[in-house]
């Protein structure tokens, strides 16, 4: 989770992902030089819950904070929440599930989009397409673009971040990566 001054949805953000069913998972806050309380907040979890890391650097971007992530990570599967968003309790195991079932080293969920208000949960149901990465790369265009460009919502063998890492300093850093980890993987699970 990239951090930068989200002081107001951070709770809501990391409770998400500290409730998961799938319980053999690390969090790694990468606090990007917050000048509110996120870092403090980020430290109050890492002190609760030894599932969560917390790596604190000056302020470089959200590219950067990514890539520190992905360095710090020491799981088979990586997955990416920005801070503002929070996540249903069975993502991970939902993703992990469908990888395997497809045998894919990418898994793919939708994601909804909301302004705050309570939401209904998100249903992890539904058919499983198990995509090859020339069909799952057609879904950058028309309606799922944005769907597929963001890093969120997916779940990534660590092996497709090989030499791959997301360009500092860029806006829309995610365009200019997730394509090549689709691209690297040669079987995607999509929900």
């Amino acid at each position: 989770v990239p951090v930068y001054c989200v002081e107001p949805y951070l709770h809501r953000c990391v409770d998400s992902l500290t409730a998961q069913t799938h319980r053999n998972i690390e969090i790694i806050l990468v606090d990007d030089g917050s000048t509110d309380l996120s870092g403090a907040i980020c430290d109050e979890y890492a002190a609760a819950d030894d599932r969560v890391r917390v790596v604190h650097q000056p302020n470089a971007g959200v590219s950067v904070a990514r890539n520190v992530g992905i360095e710090a990570a020491r799981g088979r599967w990586l997955a990416f929440v920005d801070p503002d968003d929070w996540v249903s309790e069975e993502l991970v195991s939902h993703l992990i599930g469908i990888a395997r079932d497809a045998d894919a080293e990418l898994a793919v969920c939708g994601r909804f989009r909301t302004s705050g208000e309570a939401t209904s949960a998100a249903l992890l149901t539904g058919v499983v397409r198990a995509l090859s990465s020339a069909e799952a790369l057609k879904l950058y265009t028309g309606p799922t673009t944005s769907w597929m460009t963001s890093p969120c919502g997916k779940m990534f063998r660590t092996e497709l971040f090989e030499g791959v890492r997301f360009p500092p300093g860029r806006r829309y850093e995610d365009e200019f990566t997730t394509y090549r980890l689709v691209d690297a993987a040669r079987r995607v699970a999509i929900s």
